[in-house]
């Protein structure tokens, strides 16, 4: 049974639980032609509350409803190209912008309703909103033809102030915080685990936080009937980790000392009247909470996140000088700091993180990994698939697996750094399928890439014959790590064994699900062999799947030493090269096509048995890669 509970970052409209207060002051602040600002820590739910908005604001208001997200681009002439997309209006374009005014151009699009999230980057980023636009969406906003709603967490007020920008926008904005949820809401939520216990432990750790609470609830229904509620909670701490770093690092000193009190518990009469304000504020924003008349911490993993935090920071000062200590904050006999959790329920270290980017691919994967645990991405909802692949004789691998969902360049490199920012592994390798477009490689060969072209990257249009145009590539080459892809071509040598099993459990395949009328066929064609072999050197990686032979004709000027064609390499190489500390990276392709138009006939072979095939020999090259142990821990 699928699991009720959403720990992803967004709630579906009709699946919001709760925050009646804030939907009541959302409703009657657009009903008057008030603008809003939702104002709330990461995590607390304010893109809920918008797709909320979203959803039901047609049912009593008549504007029209657009929702944008700032980062998509931070200038006027962004903002008001999104809305315009959104609305449908492909004659507002870069070019007529240029022609007349960015004003001219939303006054054109309104009345309208404007949903903002992320939006402080319109006014923190290089490329901000300016004070004249700013004024102008003042105006409109007075004259009740623009209502807008924001989420961020700081005051855009404030931010325009602190950039120098001389602008009331937003001045009479209503102002709706975002934090804890109601004590309803929270029964109602554990009240799906229909386990009493199991619902005691859910708001003991994650207190009134709706996102914890639904992180929680949905570890506890993934568990095994005989539930370790300690485990889950070391589990859960772990996945909450980042997003509590991120609100630690957005406090003041002096706010990371009055949490610290408030996680020992403080009453408001022991505060100065300063602190005591600025404790009624971040209860604002769901980070202080208030029970039998004093400040606590919303649930034990934010609490003991915030006493390690404080305590590390108190043996820093007193390290540099005995003198530094936090002597205004006493701990109390009963402040415990949290110990490291017991050895099954520490996070395993990473040796080899497997990116894959289509579901399909995924599939031929998730057969062969070996009893893996579920570990939900509390961001994006996506799951790593932790494993270890055993060595004879020797220390497993520890192994963590996650595919990517979609084809391109720009979702794998997402991808690529939100699982590093997980898991850390010291190697990442991408398995997946790729069509072959040099005479050597054959079906189900294994391309060991050496290194990745990106040939559309900084690609440039250039004119042609006969009132035509022509794309003149342009390339951003990336390198695999050189030992690695050494290594992989040494197997067949220094460890024969390995190669061996490498080459029958493929030719085994191949006879099982190809058929024997095709398989001739393809072997007298010289399309594949009896047995796979892997080959290493460069792979063209673009967004375009490739199904033409004037198309790889085309790729051959770039480099015609190019041995395959895919679409998602150069983004994960891209993300990994980014970083100060680059994790090694190695790439499996197998070679399912030719990239031309005999694509479709062979994907028809056994419905996909060729796919499947080329699929299976990169997974059990890389089984065999480990078990030889050329790749380091």
């Amino acid at each position: 049974m699928k699991s009720p509970f959403i720990a992803g970052p967004v709630v579906e409209p009709n699946k919001l639980l709760g925050r009646k207060t804030q939907r009541d002051q959302i409703r009657a602040a657009v009903k008057r032609g008030q603008s809003v600002q939702l104002l709330g820590e990461r995590r607390m739910g304010k893109t809920s509350l918008l797709r909320w908005v979203e959803r039901f604001a047609p049912r009593w208001q008549d504007r029209s409803v657009v929702s944008v997200n700032a980062h998509v681009g931070q200038s006027p002439e962004d903002l008001v190209l999104a809305i315009a997309e959104k609305r449908g209006q492909s004659a507002v374009t870069k070019e007529t912008l240029e022609k007349f005014s960015v004003q001219g151009a939303l006054k054109d699009l309104l009345p309208l309703l404007l949903l903002v999230d992320e939006a402080s980057a319109l006014v923190e980023s290089e490329h901000r909103l300016n004070g004249r636009f700013l004024d102008t969406l003042r105006e409109f906003c007075q004259s009740s033809e623009l209502v807008w709603i924001s989420a961020a967490s700081r005051n855009l007020e404030d931010l325009i102030e602190k950039a120098g920008l001389k602008s009331k926008f937003l001045n009479d904005s209503k102002k709706v915080w975002v934090g804890e949820l109601e004590d309803k809401a929270v029964q109602q939520l554990v009240g799906r685990l229909d386990n009493r216990e199991a619902a005691e432990w859910a708001q003991k750790q994650a207190g009134r936080l709706a996102f914890g609470l639904q992180l929680f609830c949905d570890m506890v229904w993934q568990s095994p009937p005989d539930i370790n509620y300690e485990a889950i909670s070391y589990d859960f701490a772990d996945e909450m980790q980042r997003g509590f770093k991120k609100w630690w690092e957005a406090r003041s000193e002096d706010e990371k000392k009055l949490l610290r009190k408030c996680a020992s518990g403080v009453s408001p009469h022991a505060l100065s009247d300063l602190h005591r304000r600025r404790a009624r504020s971040m209860q604002r924003l769901g980070l202080v909470t208030m029970d039998d008349d004093r400040f606590l911490l919303p649930g034990e993993a934010w609490s003991n996140f915030v006493l390690k935090e404080s305590s590390s920071t108190r043996s820093s000062c007193s390290s540099r000088d005995p003198q530094a200590e936090l002597t205004d904050i006493p701990l109390g006999d009963s402040t415990v700091i949290p110990q490291a959790p017991p050895a099954a329920a520490r996070r395993r270290p990473i040796d080899v993180g497997i990116i894959v980017a289509l579901r399909e691919e995924f599939r031929e994967l998730h057969r062969q990994l070996p009893s893996p645990a579920l570990k939900k991405d509390g961001d994006t909802g996506a799951y790593d698939y932790i494993f270890e692949w055993a060595i004879a004789g020797g220390r497993p691998y520890g192994c963590a697996a996650t595919f990517v969902g979609s084809m391109g360049p720009k979702d794998a490199a997402l991808a690529t750094d939100r699982f590093i920012n997980r898991r850390d592994p010291t190697t990442i390798v991408m398995l997946g399928i790729a069509a072959g477009i040099d005479a050597d490689v054959q079906l189900g060969d294994v391309v060991v890439a050496n290194h990745v072209n990106q040939y559309l990257d900084q690609a440039k249009v250039v004119p042609g014959l006969d009132s035509t145009f022509e794309l003149e590539a342009g390339g951003a080459p990336y390198r695999c790590s050189d030992d690695l892809v050494r290594a992989a071509q040494e197997l067949e040598f220094a460890h024969a064994d390995q190669h061996r099993q490498w080459q029958e459990d493929g030719e085994r395949e191949l006879q099982e699900s190809v058929g024997r009328g095709n398989l001739e066929k393809l072997l007298r064609k010289s399309w594949l062999r009896e047995q796979p072999q892997f080959i290493s050197g460069p792979i063209a990686s673009g967004p375009v799947v490739g199904a033409a032979q004037q198309f790889t004709d085309w790729l051959e000027k770039i480099n015609r030493k190019f041995l395959a064609l895919e679409m998602e390499s150069g983004g994960m190489l891209a993300a990994i090269a980014s970083r100060s500390d680059p994790a090694r990276s190695l790439i499996l392709r197998g070679i399912s096509d030719f990239g031309d138009k005999r694509k479709q006939k062979l994907d028809r072979i056994g419905k996909g048995a060729i796919r499947r095939y080329a699929m299976n020999n990169a997974i059990r090259l890389l089984w065999k890669l480990i078990e030889a142990e050329v790749l380091l821990r």
